[in-house]
């Protein structure tokens, strides 16, 4: 559906782009200056050990990310990116289940987005 809407050329000058991410913490590292067989230098020369010296991932509220955070907590243990249609104060993702025409079209953007976009990337 997003990819549907994307490039239908009646919604062409919304400039849709079905694209997202999510992104999560997978181990929290800790930097030493030793060098081992499962180590990763880094850029700034220091080692990324990513073994034993590995703590769990710490745990993360989600946040939705139109490429900057938004004020929208996502109930997820990962921060999802996606190229939503916003209110014009960029506080909120357009949402509206009771809306017509332009306002709609914003909400069902906003839905395709989730469910083809970014929920197979979480999944």
């Amino acid at each position: 559906d997003a990819k549907r809407m994307a490039c239908l050329e009646s919604l062409r000058h919304f400039k849709l782009v079905p694209m997202g991410a999510v992104a999560a913490c997978i181990y929290k590292s800790t930097t030493t200056t030793d060098t081992t067989s499962n180590s990763i230098e880094n850029s700034s020369n220091a080692v990324t050990t990513v073994g034993a010296n590995t703590a769990p991932y710490p745990l993360l509220q989600g946040i939705a990310f139109c490429y900057l955070p938004l004020p929208v907590l996502t109930q997820l243990p990962v921060h999802v990116n996606g190229y939503f249609e916003l209110s014009s104060n960029r506080r909120d993702i357009w949402k509206g289940d009771d809306t017509k025409g332009e306002a709609k079209m914003r909400s069902d953007w906003n839905i395709c987005i989730m469910k083809d976009v970014l929920a197979p990337l979480y999944a």
